[in-house]
């Protein structure tokens, strides 16, 4: 079994070390292969089924451990957790994001007993269990793919579930060829690999002329660079409103078109039903101001407080405010606090209230798909956004949680999916980076450096192209879901035909 855990411990690894902010894709084609490998050495050493869950949770664990290493210095600084606390809670959450593998390697386990070989079971596997684990921060193994952006151009059809399937089917089938000299498997390796390749080299081209040949408009990002002790300082309020004033100027002068602040970057809360902003010292408009904002802030309506995004006019008047749909449990609000009386004692307030649904701001004559926070690495979220038709997506972030780590970087990287799938330009204002403009083919044209007081101007395409993905969404899962329980049903009806055709021939 220590064989098993160590092919497996390499296949989280390549994973982890393909992905942002390493960005090397050749080597997620290894992860499903090496995993392949340890759950049949398994299988050959008469491992039990908690083995083969074991083996298959160390690959998920080593691959979390690594991308989100950074939880433990989170749960330091901002939880207060000594390191002899905040290590074990760390790996609780990288074992919980590890369960996909662990579902993934049971599942192939048991399919084995209905003659499914392991090479086409484990990516079918693979990929439903990770569309289908809740998970606190969503990462498919298709991410390690976004530097090789031709590859990842599929994901306008099937999204990241198609791509995860012939991801791990190339690398399972590349194994299992080698291993047997099948050149029909063989080929069905090289398939996998074409299909997404052949389909970006045309895709790519044609996205990058329709979307040149679109309208453009200037889109102003601030990045303030506010630290969380700063940003919960009543004293620096002030401070940091005028930041954003002399930053929001300096793009007027450079000619955007509408300037977009991050997530709750005015530090002060307003009216959810405002329907018209006054100026001042600490209002979110400038004086002067000629041309609309877009901010984050935090809006409140009786008893229930909202995490906002709000579109107002140079003279004021409220355009429109998007709630946040998507909340962090116990990080922005508390499950069942209204249904269970005791949850009051431990935390005296209920915290940010959901939004209804999702909106999209009209802001003259163009619509903008807001995703507020962590909702652009929620790939059903924003197909729901890009289904009311907005011109292009913005996303409003506050990422100093995360320190000086690598989370910016990769919730930026996933983030590109979104606009793959949606084909929209995305413009992401993050208060402390990685703020960036991601085209509608999934190029990032512009990125900050992290921790840095910056902004810039974000030459914006507009799109109304309908993808599949956001007609249809995800089918691949329940496709290989159905084609998996018709093959064992096949199997099972086939050796039942089998021990029927042997009982009557004895007798």
């Amino acid at each position: 079994m220590k064989k098993a855990y160590l092919f497996s411990a390499l296949a989280g690894l390549s994973w982890a070390l393909s992905a942002a902010p390493r960005d090397f894709p050749p080597i997620g084609f290894l992860g499903a292969p090496l995993l392949l490998i340890a759950i049949e050495v398994a299988q050959k050493a008469n491992a039990r089924a908690r083995s083969i869950f074991a083996v298959g949770l160390l690959s998920g664990f080593a691959c979390n451990a690594v991308v989100l290493g950074w939880i433990v210095g989170l749960l330091q600084t901002f939880g207060h957790f000594p390191l002899i606390a905040a290590l074990p809670v760390g790996s609780l959450l990288w074992l919980a994001q590890g369960l996909p593998f662990a579902f993934a390697a049971l599942g192939t386990h048991y399919l084995s007993r209905f003659n499914i070989p392991a090479w086409i079971s484990l990516p079918a596997t693979i990929t439903i269990a990770t569309a289908i684990t809740p998970a606190l921060f969503p990462w498919h193994i298709a991410t390690s793919q976004l530097p090789f952006t031709v590859y990842v151009q599929l994901a306008d059809v099937g999204g990241t579930p198609l791509l995860d399937v012939l991801l791990a089917l190339t690398g399972c089938a590349a194994w299992e060829a080698f291993r047997t000299r099948s050149k029909r498997v063989a080929l069905i390796a090289l398939v996998s690999l074409a299909v997404p390749v052949v389909y970006g080299a045309v895709r790519l081209p044609l996205m990058t002329m329709e979307r040149n040949a679109s309208r453009l408009t200037r889109v102003g990002v601030v990045q303030p660079n506010v630290g969380i002790d700063e940003k919960h300082d009543p004293r620096l309020a002030w401070e940091q409103v005028e930041r954003l004033h002399s930053m929001t100027r300096h793009l007027e002068e450079n000619l955007a078109n509408i300037v977009v602040w991050p997530e709750t970057a005015y530090p002060y809360a307003l009216r959810h039903d405002a329907r018209h902003i006054s100026r001042g010292v600490d209002s979110p408009l400038p004086e002067g101001m000629r041309v609309p904002l877009l901010f984050g802030t935090i809006t409140q309506d009786h008893d229930r407080v909202y995490n906002s995004a709000m579109a107002v006019e140079p003279d004021g008047d409220v355009l429109g405010v998007s709630d946040k749909v998507q909340l962090l449990a116990f990080g922005e609000y508390v499950p069942l606090w209204d249904f269970l009386p005791p949850l009051r004692h431990y935390f005296p307030r209920r915290g940010i209230s959901p939004g209804h649904a999702p909106r999209v701001l009209a802001i003259g004559d163009l619509r903008i798909g807001v995703l507020n926070c962590y909702e652009d690495v929620l790939d059903m979220y924003a197909r729901r956004v890009a289904q009311h038709d907005p011109d292009y997506l913005v996303n409003v972030t506050n990422d100093a949680w995360f320190g000086d780590t690598a989370e910016p970087y990769l919730h930026n990287s996933v983030a590109r999916f979104r606009a793959i799938e949606t084909r929209r330009d995305l413009v992401r204002a993050v208060n402390t980076g990685v703020s960036s403009h991601i085209a509608s083919t999934g190029e990032v044209l512009y990125a900050t450096e992290t921790w840095r007081q910056t902004s810039f101007i974000a030459d914006v395409r507009t799109s109304h192209t309908v993808t599949l993905w956001m007609r249809f969404g995800d089918v691949t899962t329940p496709a290989l879901a159905a084609f998996l329980i018709a093959w064992a049903m096949r199997e099972r009806r086939r050796t039942r035909l089998q021990d029927l055709a042997a009982k009557t021939k004895q007798s």
